[in-house]
């Protein structure tokens, strides 16, 4: 049987909160007791993590308390090394989920960026753009689509 990673962390999440059904997209399962769980969750481990090591989250979001100014939805920041859009408008000090993958929407500096090149996060007097230039920016990710000097925004698919 091939089982996906959501199915996955479904079950997890209903054996630690000892709930026996479990949803995921437009499928449910009722399991009977919870040694059936644990088995069918031994199962899973085995064919989705062959090498032993088991992944504890899925990596597509990460927790973050806003420093410095206030967040807006879709804002880039970086945290570290790794880049994050926002998923919802933050005051200082609040904790917001972050975006660490897939492909956005961002404001663009004002040079061309070529489909597949890298993307850095730059800022400038509080302003943050994308450009092409590594020099004293960071590795946002990669242009996934052509965008011309002129566009105000490009499509960045994330580190």
């Amino acid at each position: 049987m091939s089982y996906t990673l959501p199915e996955y962390y479904a079950l997890k999440a209903a054996i630690a909160s000892g709930t026996q059904s479990v949803t995921y997209g437009d499928k449910s399962v009722t399991y009977r007791p919870l040694d059936e769980m644990i088995q069918v969750l031994n199962l899973m481990e085995t064919e989705l993590f062959p090498d032993g090591a088991t992944s504890v989250k899925e990596g597509r979001t990460i927790s973050y308390t806003v420093a410095g100014t206030a967040i807006n939805k879709g804002d880039i920041r970086m945290i570290g090394d790794v880049t994050g859009v926002a998923m919802a408008d933050g005051a200082v000090g609040e904790t917001i989920k972050m975006s660490v993958t897939g492909v956005y929407e961002l404001p663009k500096g004002s040079e061309a960026l070529a489909q597949g090149t890298a993307a850095y996060v730059n800022i400038t007097n509080g302003v943050t753009t994308i450009v092409g230039a590594a020099t004293g920016n960071k590795l946002c990710g990669h242009v996934w689509e052509d965008a011309p000097a002129g566009a105000d925004s490009v499509l960045i698919k994330l580190n």
